[in-house]
């Protein structure tokens, strides 16, 4: 986040940049916490809010910030550990 930016303009600006598309937001689902990411050597104590989103216009595209983007309904092995638990236990109450 941006100083004095609020959280869904935050998301809406990260999913255009890191994944090509404009956004609805919709409900938090809650928030991750990385501790392992702390033990890598970020600083602070890195947390990542999660957004109910729809896509409004755009393509998925993949960005410079990472991996090609995909979409899944089973989580990915090389998913990092809080974000894979974090999406297992909310595809439990979905699917």
């Amino acid at each position: 986040m941006r100083f004095g930016e609020k959280l869904v303009e935050a998301a809406k600006r990260v999913a255009q940049a890191e994944l090509g598309v404009d956004v609805k937001i919709g409900e938090n689902l809650g928030y991750i916490e990385y501790p392992e990411l702390l033990a890598a050597g970020e600083r602070g104590w890195p947390i990542g809010m999660v957004f109910e989103a729809t896509i409004d216009s755009g393509l998925l595209s993949e960005s410079d910030y990472g991996e090609p983007v995909q979409c899944f309904k089973q989580v990915p092995e090389n998913t990092i550990p809080s974000q894979a638990s974090f999406f297992k236990n909310y595809l439990l109450t979905i699917y």
